[in-house]
């Protein structure tokens, strides 16, 4: 597990006690390939995932949304320039993202190996890059 330094700040004080018991008792569901441990997010999906940033930012939400955070066409096309920047490609109508800046989040080992190292070296590298913040509004 992988935490920010201050992620106490970040997670739900229950969330975090409920974490700790089940990992420290094995009652971790092997099945649970995800977690988004934040307390802050993008109004979730129907299905109670975490918040769509893309339904959000390129107008993809219904007129009762809580989606009114900034610009949209200004975030919309910022999201179209970051996907190229950190995923390598172009970003498609499957695509999607959530979240916040200090997300916490358990993500399992077998999850992580679906993508190649590759992947996460371009991302790294992207990270760090001036193209990155170039790209930023």
């Amino acid at each position: 597990i992988v935490l920010h330094a201050d992620f106490r700040e970040h997670v739900l004080p229950f969330l975090l006690s409920r974490l700790v018991t089940a990992l420290s008792t094995g009652q971790w569901p092997a099945s649970l390939d995800f977690m988004y441990l934040s307390w802050y997010s993008l109004p979730p999906s129907s299905d109670g995932r975490v918040g769509s940033a893309r339904a959000c930012f390129c107008g993809l939400h219904g007129p009762d949304s809580m989606c009114k955070l900034g610009s949209n066409t200004m975030d919309c096309g910022f999201l179209h320039r970051l996907w190229p920047l950190l995923v390598g490609r172009t970003l498609a109508p499957t695509d999607d993202l959530g979240g916040y800046a200090n997300g916490q989040f358990l993500v399992s080992a077998a999850t992580v190996r679906r993508s190649s190292r590759g992947f996460y070296a371009h991302a790294a590298r992207t990270l760090g890059s001036l193209r990155l913040w170039a790209a930023i509004p």
